[in-house]
């Protein structure tokens, strides 16, 4: 029997499998790039490497709908109609995605995925969490469970961090930067806190580019900005800055030609040293995040036993110099083997052997003179945790302020979690239904109704911006 996870991001798309710890992706070792590009004619789809390599050149066509990254398109996809009548909506959309990945996995392997636990970004939204269920599920692959990425990371590197007390996790990949502060307890991997970045490898390969770009025009006395070159050209240069990113991880220097950029063919020497400014922002913003997710963590950096790094995107050469230029991270940092499968491969790992969910914090609401009542408890179970209160409005108004908090495992203190508003009637003593639920989806679900008002005029609210503990086996992993 086979075991998967699959590593949901917002640039690639990447499997492994338990049982034999072969990962899989674009079919050509590497992730599945994250895009689809839908022709508006014919309705046929491009996926994969072939519609990330052709992305520019695709959209500037205009006869294709291009996507460059699906999980944006979870919250805030609308639905587009084809020439042929078919509708296309985000359920579809992201279903080509996990279609071709299933149909790479077949290929290599002769496995059939028909479930699988998704690791996925600490901030992927209750709406989005349901919508990435459906469209797993018709593309044939059911959901076991969520698992937030950098939990998979750490149970990916279990070997590498079992007996530590204090591990944060440093993933930095293609579209964002997730930063997370977790305590060991035995065999339970609790969060403590969790910062993330909409800025990572996408966004500095367009700045080499732009840098490259900058040069050649300067070199040829000629004034153009990027955006006149035709998008084919564009996309060329920016795949070659993306495999010179990479060559510089290793070596000093890199090369590469461009044939008829703009007309003229180059030939491009790129170094460590002349790009060091340009990437140097990217690295200081990096590492202010991992020491702002510790200080939430109310944790001194000493008390950090491991550092956790993962993510295409820390291969950077600057990142990993200024890593160890600092002793304070260098003596703590552990290097994930294979930083692009990780998440993946630690999801495989919750495939193969199920453990559970529960807080690692407290939920409380707020009463009228300032107490809190705790709802749930560090402790209680995601998916199996309920709470059903009466309340009483205690002034004439038309409506109701609801405030849950959260309470720290760290220092105590109440924090405001989600704030509710609903509408009453405005009597005094108005009765109030409040309804939460702990989902298996690891957020939480309010429901919230005045007694007088019929149900139309019902609250619903759902946050996924809780704190977790994972019990896990104390031994693990793939092959």
């Amino acid at each position: 029997m086979n075991w998967f996870g699959i590593d949901f991001g917002t640039t690639n798309t990447s499997a492994c499998d338990a049982l034999t710890g072969r990962t899989f992706g674009d079919g050509l070792g590497a992730p599945l790039p994250s895009i689809i590009a839908i022709d508006k004619v014919s309705d046929s789809v491009l996926t994969g490497r072939d519609a990330w390599e052709r992305r520019f050149e695709l959209k500037d066509r205009g006869d294709y709908e291009v996507i460059r990254s699906v999980k944006p398109c979870l919250d805030t996809f609308t639905s587009k109609q084809g020439h042929r009548g078919r509708i296309w909506e985000v359920v579809d959309v992201v279903a080509l995605v996990l279609e071709t990945l299933k149909k790479n996995i077949a290929t290599a392997s002769g496995s059939d995925v028909t479930t699988a636990t998704f690791g996925v970004p600490v901030d992927l939204t209750p709406s989005a969490r349901r919508t990435l269920r459906a469209a797993a599920l018709q593309a044939g692959i059911a959901v076991s469970t969520f698992v937030k990425e950098s939990t998979a990371a750490i149970i990916s590197e279990w070997a590498n961090v079992k007996g530590s007390r204090n591990v944060a996790v440093f993933d930095w990949g293609g579209g964002t930067l997730d930063v997370s502060v977790t305590q060991m307890q035995g065999s339970k991997i609790a969060e403590l806190a969790t910062k993330g970045v909409p800025v990572a490898g996408n966004v500095i390969d367009e700045e080499i580019a732009q840098f490259v770009h900058g040069r050649i025009m300067r070199k040829r006395a000629v004034s153009k900005d990027l955006t006149e070159i035709s998008p084919p050209v564009y996309n060329d240069l920016l795949v070659r800055c993306e495999n010179a990113k990479c060559t510089l991880s290793e070596v000093d220097i890199a090369h590469f030609s461009i044939f008829q950029y703009d007309r003229q063919d180059e030939v491009v020497e790129l170094t460590r040293e002349e790009l060091r400014p340009l990437l140097a922002p990217f690295v200081s913003r990096a590492l202010d995040t991992l020491f702002s997710a510790i200080r939430e963590a109310c944790l001194p950096l000493e008390l950090i036993d491991r550092i956790i790094i993962t993510g295409g995107c820390s291969k950077l050469w600057l990142f990993r110099e200024a890593l160890l230029s600092d002793p304070r991270l260098s003596a703590r940092v552990v290097w994930a083997r294979e930083p692009e499968w990780a998440v993946a491969r630690g999801a495989a790992v919750l495939q193969k052997d199920p453990g559970a969910f529960e807080l690692s914090e407290s939920i409380a609401i707020e009463l009228c003179d300032g107490a809190y009542l705790d709802l749930f408890c560090s402790g209680d179970h995601a998916g199996k945790s309920n709470q059903s209160l009466t309340l009483a409005l205690v002034e004439e108004a038309k409506s109701a302020n609801i405030m849950l908090h959260r309470r720290s495992r760290q220092d105590g203190r109440y924090s405001l979690l989600l704030p509710i508003t609903v509408p009453v009637m405005g009597f005094d003593l108005e009765d109030m239904q409040l309804d939460l639920e702990l989902t298996s989806d690891l957020t939480l679900a309010v429901f919230a109704s005045s007694g007088r008002l019929n149900k139309k005029h019902s609250v619903r609210r759902e946050t996924q911006e809780l704190r977790f503990a994972y019990s896990i086996a104390q031994e693990r992993g793939v092959k």
